[in-house]
């Protein structure tokens, strides 16, 4: 009964695409492998049913192609896991600029809370890496990992790589945008205080 909505080439079938592209991406963005592993084989029987093509049998008629292709996507996949490695890098780098903000500002106390049994020389690097925990803003993933090493980080790598199309195509549209409206920000932060302080001077 439904099948002539997802032929391939009906408004069914484009939109059921995107909405499986869009499926991909969230559950790319909150790190939801399980969901993603399950959105590959409900695309396989998609395109099985839409198309007409079974991806199994066809790579098993088509050796060399499907080699191709796998090669290619693994490929994509390498070259992708450097870039958003990068990425990462940098958001984590923001992410602990804000830290060392507050550290600054409130070291000395922090330093009064650092345990007297610890061997380590009190200091931003080991404070961050310490599994004590203060009440502060520190993101929980900052725990125990300043810098980021990528052996850390091997589920990560695996799972930006399996799914890197969808993963390029989020990052490289998110990531800028979000740099660009916080650079925004920091321009207008300026101006929106001077405001804060004019309307309020009477008060």
């Amino acid at each position: 009964m439904w099948e002539p909505f997802v032929i391939f080439g009906t408004l069914g079938f484009w939109g059921i695409s995107l909405l499986i592209a869009l499926a991909f991406i969230w559950c790319i963005e909150i790190d939801k492998s399980g969901g993603a592993a399950f959105m590959v084989v409900f695309t396989f029987l998609f395109l099985w049913g839409a198309v007409g093509i079974n991806p199994v049998l066809w790579a098993l008629s088509n050796p060399m192609s499907a080699l191709t292709y796998v090669a290619v996507y693994f490929l994509g996949g390498t070259i992708w896991t450097i870039v958003k490695w990068y990425f990462y890098l940098l958001r984590r780098r923001d992410e602990a600029k804000k830290i060392k903000i507050y550290f600054e500002a409130n070291e000395h106390d922090l330093r009064k809370d650092w345990s007297s049994n610890k061997t380590d020389t009190f200091s931003f690097v080991n404070w961050m890496n310490s599994t004590s925990r203060h009440s502060s803003p520190r993101h929980e993933y900052l725990d125990n990992d300043y810098p980021p090493m990528a052996t850390h980080h091997k589920g990560d790598i695996l799972f930006w790589a399996a799914y890197w199309p969808f993963s390029a195509f989020w990052t490289l549209l998110n990531d800028p945008i979000r740099r660009l409206w916080n650079a925004i920000y920091a321009l207008l932060g300026g101006l929106l205080h001077r405001m804060s302080i004019s309307v309020f001077k009477d008060v």
